[in-house]
């Protein structure tokens, strides 16, 4: 029990109800145990081990504080809409830097690599998320999936399609199986396009999903309509609807 909670104690700052509750639980463990402590050099050499977490604390909470000073303005940068996505990525790397455990910064960097078309950089961030245990949630869900439309913008197709029939089989969410389905079956498009309607989320993530795939088999028309439609979400603080933008962009460029 204490190889568990003291990592979580040392690691959260005062502002995280998760180091309030494990730092209950660590005491009450220490009480328990130093109860059925009768020998006095024993119950000594617990209370000195007790001393040395309180030390250990000390620091890693000064730490905390300074790591914070230095995340703050950072984060603020972030935050700001007008950001260009290279800039954008400089400042999250420099967040990854600092915060190394922060699954939500390596969920952006592979949009934001992806953005700059940096795809082998986006897809070493995608696998380093990946690898990060975890239920399933909304970041492996979009990570999972955008990093086979990765592999097939790469030309492994082959690879792409692999992992799209491994993220079918390991996916609950229905929404997003149903994106998978489509992209190894075309012949779903319209089931899935109707679905969407049901949700402006829907709308954004399964035609920016269609859009980048029809990317990677070279019909560029078709991603632009896609694309164009994942716009007509209006979901502009979502990560994918950036994406759109500046995929129709490149598109737009090459014409």
């Amino acid at each position: 029990m204490e190889k568990l909670l003291q990592p979580v104690v040392l690691t959260t700052g005062r502002k995280n109800w998760l180091h309030y509750l494990a730092l209950s639980r660590l005491q009450q463990s220490w009480q328990q145990k130093l109860a059925t402590l009768d020998d006095p050099e024993a119950r000594s050499q617990f209370q000195a081990q007790q001393d040395q977490f309180a030390q250990r604390l000390k620091m890693s909470r000064r730490q905390l504080v300074d790591r914070q000073r230095i995340l703050v303005p950072l984060q603020a940068q972030v935050g700001q809409d007008a950001l260009a996505p290279g800039v954008k990525r400089t400042l999250l790397e420099q967040i990854l830097e600092i915060d190394g455990g922060n699954g939500n910064i390596l969920v952006e960097l592979v949009f934001y690599c992806a953005m700059n078309e940096q795809w082998e950089r986006a897809l070493e961030y995608a696998r380093d998320y990946l690898a990060i245990d975890g239920r399933e949630n909304a970041g492996r869900l979009r990570v999972g999936l955008l990093a086979a439309e990765i592999l097939a913008k790469l030309g492994r197709r082959q690879e792409a399609v692999a992992q799209l029939e491994n993220y079918l089989i390991n996916t609950k969410d229905s929404w997003y199986r149903r994106i998978a389905e489509c992209l190894l079956d075309p012949r779903k498009e319209k089931s899935l396009a109707e679905k969407a309607g049901e949700s402006p989320e829907y709308v954004l993530t399964g035609h920016v999903a269609v859009a980048f795939w029809a990317e990677s088999s070279g019909d560029e028309d078709k991603a632009i309509d896609h694309y164009r439609e994942a716009l007509g979400s209006y979901m502009d603080d979502m990560t994918e609807y950036l994406f759109a933008v500046k995929r129709i962009k490149k598109l737009r460029q090459k014409s």
